[in-house]
């Protein structure tokens, strides 16, 4: 098969060459790890292990807590087919009744090697599906510790294994891996560390490209896209413009680089679990297939990118040391995901709006919703956001419905807040001397000497750290907002930013592309109630009318008003409630197989946040938003 991009690809022969080693190897002669992937149309993936052994008891584990996923993640039970051989003949295996992911077998004397071979049986589902899919008709991404087991024990800073790959016909493929050789259809890659193996994730499939974006004088970097159809490759050059912006702004933020190379691996697909993972070298980024050539979309996920780019700092240069654990099997201590990811989340979206990835506009519109949302969630009334991160191996699985009452995920997007507010008060106490730019030089910046490196810190050293570049009782700053429960958001980033939450009644147009681009209807601030385009019930607030007049987080809304449902409908008989005495809306919903009739009590029409200016303070949040990178 050809494609208009083949000669960026050549599966890996001719790609980035400062990615790959000079010269092919002689075949390894440690443990190698061969994954074909021929089958992958079919959800299914094959491996073998091929491990050098002595005699005597062997416990084989499957990597269980990953780096990035904070939770017990690993799908031991997608692991089938499990044989385990020496000079062809069946070893006898058992698995452990207490550690599930460990299987035992027992080396005969005079075995020196041992082929253990299995299939990972896929998900197929998409977006938000129990069993998400690694691949679609068209692309997969390869996790390496879905297909990997390793020796009970083994440190995987030291443990070497040597990965290959056999593709499907005609494919092509990008990773932060090097590779040594290419032969037919069969890349294999340089021998490394188990870490490094499981921190570099590969990106496959019929139709891709490779852009480069090497800032002058910096290690390479590029954008390795792969996407379902030809024409959602189809990149505008401000894009472009944009990613490359984003590797020097992210340069002038932390004062230095923690990598020898960078390559941002972009899957473009409707049929696989949206979302990233951080990597020392590389991240793993996946969206809709028309995020790169439809507007809507490109705002909706532009914040992805920046995101998954600054834990390359901030996660896997820098980790907490509850999250640095020794191997994939040693439970994670979660308690400061505030920090790992909600102070990501804040850098993030000040890069994007620093490269131009969004406008400046487009970053306040999403603070207010972002703060807005947090706000309305009753759940802050018994949850604090600290307890939403020490909680995330459990969150992590829980499902949209009820999220209001019992938070998600929280330390993202309220952490996000919190780190906003820190940012701006810092600013404001220095008189503009200094800013949360200069925390992260130092922090991260003076640790960033190119060579992939974990430095753990503990909370102390950051508190430290502001303190050293604004001397505030931190711990107290924090205790406030991150540990205890908080009724009402705090918002002081926005309000002594400059700025000041309020309502309208049409939503931003930040707001209207997230709608558009996910396919639902957000009215949270007027009837408590969320929806997909087809009228399906996503979600309600306890507090909102909707669960007042006795709707729940189930069903679907079959008619408004005495009308069937569509979304003009709905915002039309909303609208129609302002100014009303008593003003109310009836919705007819459909629940396993039952019809019921609510009337909402609502009288202030539609009902959208966004911030305004207030003219008496400095306008700080522009400030932190304006590219700093030339």
């Amino acid at each position: 098969m050809s494609s208009p991009h083949r000669r960026d690809l050549l599966v890996f022969a001719a790609v980035a060459p400062l990615f790959r080693s000079a010269t092919a190897s002689a075949a390894p002669a440690g443990p190698v790890l061969e994954v074909d992937a021929t089958a992958v149309f079919q959800h299914l993936l094959r491996a073998r292990l091929r491990l050098p052994v002595r005699p005597g008891p062997l416990v084989l584990v499957y990597p269980k807590w990953l780096p990035g996923e904070h939770s017990p993640s690993g799908r031991i039970e997608d692991i089938v087919g499990l044989t385990i051989t020496a000079a062809g003949k069946p070893l006898p295996w058992q698995r452990d009744a207490e550690d599930m992911y460990a299987i035992a077998c027992e080396i005969p004397s005079g075995v020196t090697s041992i082929d253990v071979s299995y299939e990972y049986a896929a998900g197929t589902g998409g977006r938000g599906a129990p069993l998400p899919a690694v691949a679609s008709q068209q692309l997969f991404i390869l996790k390496w510790n879905h297909v990997l087991l390793y020796p009970k024990g083994a440190d995987p800073k030291s443990f070497t294994l040597s990965p290959s790959l056999r593709l499907p016909a005609g494919w092509t493929a990008a990773s932060a891996l090097a590779v040594v050789e290419k032969r037919g259809e069969v890349v294999r890659f340089e021998s490394v560390s188990l870490e490094t193996l499981v921190d570099s994730p590969v990106a496959a499939g019929a139709h891709g490209r490779i852009i480069d974006l090497s800032p002058p004088g910096g290690p390479p970097h590029d954008l390795a896209i792969f996407a379902d159809t030809r024409e959602a490759l189809g990149i505008k050059d401000a894009a472009v413009t944009a990613y490359r912006a984003l590797v020097t702004e992210a340069r002038a933020l932390f004062g230095g680089w923690p990598y020898r190379k960078y390559r941002f691996l972009l899957s473009l697909s409707d049929h696989v679990p949206h979302g990233g993972l951080e990597h020392h070298e590389s991240s793993d980024n996946r969206i809709g297939e028309k995020s790169l050539v439809d507007d809507a979309h490109f705002s909706a996920r532009a914040g992805l990118l920046p995101h998954e780019h600054v834990h390359a700092w901030n996660g896997k240069l820098r980790r907490p040391e509850g999250l640095a654990t020794r191997d994939f099997q040693e439970p994670m201590k979660t308690e400061h995901l505030w920090i790992y990811e909600g102070l990501t989340s804040y850098l993030g979206e000040v890069l994007a709006a620093r490269a131009g990835l969004r406008t400046a506009q487009e970053a306040l519109d999403f603070v207010a919703y972002t703060a807005a949302t947090m706000d309305a969630r009753t759940g802050r009334r018994w949850r604090s956001v600290a307890d939403t991160a020490v909680s995330a191996p459990m969150l992590t699985k829980s499902v949209r419905t009820w999220r209001g009452l019992r938070r998600g995920l929280d330390y993202y997007p309220e952490a996000q807040l919190v780190w906003l507010e820190a940012d701006v008060t810092i600013r404001q106490r220095t008189q503009g001397a200094r800013s949360f730019d200069d925390f992260c030089a130092a922090f991260f910046g003076k640790h960033a000497s190119g060579a992939p490196k974990v430095v753990p810190y503990a909370i102390e050293e950051v508190l430290a750290g502001l303190n050293a570049v604004c001397p505030l009782d931190w711990k107290t700053f924090f205790r406030d907002r991150i540990e205890a429960i908080t009724p009402r958001l705090p918002i002081g980033g926005i309000i002594e930013g400059g700025w000041k939450l309020v309502w309208k009644d049409a939503p931003t147009a930040y707001q209207r592309r997230v709608e558009q681009a996910g396919k639902e209807i957000d009215h949270a601030f007027s009837l408590g109630l969320m929806l997909r385009d087809d009228g399906g019930i996503i979600d309600v607030l306890t507090a909102g009318p909707a669960w007042k007049a006795g709707v729940g987080p189930a069903g679907t809304l079959v008619a408004v008003n005495g009308r069937r449902f569509n979304r003009e409908r709905l915002a039309q008989a909303i609208a129609a409630t302002r100014g009303q005495g008593a003003g109310a809306v009836d919705l007819l919903v459909e629940s396993q197989e039952s019809y019921r009739t609510h009337r909402l009590a609502w009288k202030e029409g539609l009902r959208y946040p966004a911030l305004e200016r207030v003219a008496s303070k400095p306008d700080l949040l522009t400030a932190i938003l304006t590219r700093k990178g030339g």
